[in-house]
């Protein structure tokens, strides 16, 4: 069976981060305020497929695209900013080393699967949390 946008998803959305205390299912997107209790929380923020021609006479690829976000606090609560920001670093370390297991099982497709990790602030619902950010790219078996 071939590797597809739905497997990417799938594969996505169930990523093993170490650290995640709360990981929200496919789907389900967290609550406009997480409780505090869930911290850190992961999800799948946005998916998306983009398909370009690569040869003429109609070869066309698939490139799978999607955002997952650990958010490790909310801004105003308790802990200061640099703890969380400090706590999102941890975590990011923690995602990208998910993301090359995931990718060296094949789980993000072929070996040229990307990704752009980042750090700062990310809003849900109107609130404002420190998060570790991937931008992951996956491409077709």
């Amino acid at each position: 069976m071939a590797f597809d946008h739905e497997d990417f998803v799938t594969n996505l959305a169930v990523l093993s981060v170490t650290g995640v205390v709360k990981r929200y299912e496919l789907g389900d997107t967290p609550p406009d305020q997480i409780p505090p209790a869930n911290f850190p929380a992961q999800w799948l923020e946005t998916a998306s497929i983009a398909t370009k021609e690569v040869a003429m006479g109609g070869v066309y690829e698939d490139r799978h695209r999607g955002t997952v976000v650990i958010a490790v606090g909310e801004i105003g609560m308790s802990t200061s900013v640099g703890v969380l920001f400090a706590a999102a670093v941890t975590l990011a370390t923690a995602l990208r080393a998910a993301l090359v297991t995931a990718n060296n099982a094949g789980s993000l497709g072929d070996a040229g699967a990307s990704w752009d990790v980042s750090e700062g602030r990310y809003e849900v619902g109107g609130v404002t949390y420190i998060a570790a950010v991937a931008q992951v790219q996956g491409n077709p078996l």
